[in-house]
């Protein structure tokens, strides 16, 4: 079953209004939502901010704490995906 598309802007009212997640600046949110997407960025990391029985968000969560998780691990993933192409270069020479 797929989603409908929801404008950005809604998108942003559903997660303070229904989930209670804290927007402190719209626009940042519609930016990183056009530039990340909705399912990305909420569906990916709002695991360590949500009750699971509730399906809402807790303590005071705020939606730049979700981005800069977003942004740690994409820059983990880089560190990772860097030093891993090193090693596999390393086993390729060894193996020749």
């Amino acid at each position: 079953m797929s989603k409908p598309f929801i404008i950005y802007t809604a998108q942003v009212e559903k997660l303070k209004n229904e989930k209670n997640l804290v927007i402190t600046d719209d626009d940042f949110a519609v930016e990183s939502l056009q530039n990340i997407s909705y399912y990305a960025l909420i569906g990916g990391y709002k695991h360590p901010f949500i009750d699971i029985h509730t399906r809402k968000y807790i303590n005071e969560a705020c939606f730049e704490d979700i981005v800069a998780l977003y942004e740690f691990d994409e820059e983990l993933r880089g560190i990772f995906f860097k030093y891993l192409c090193r090693v596999e270069r390393k086993m390729r020479s060894s193996i020749v």
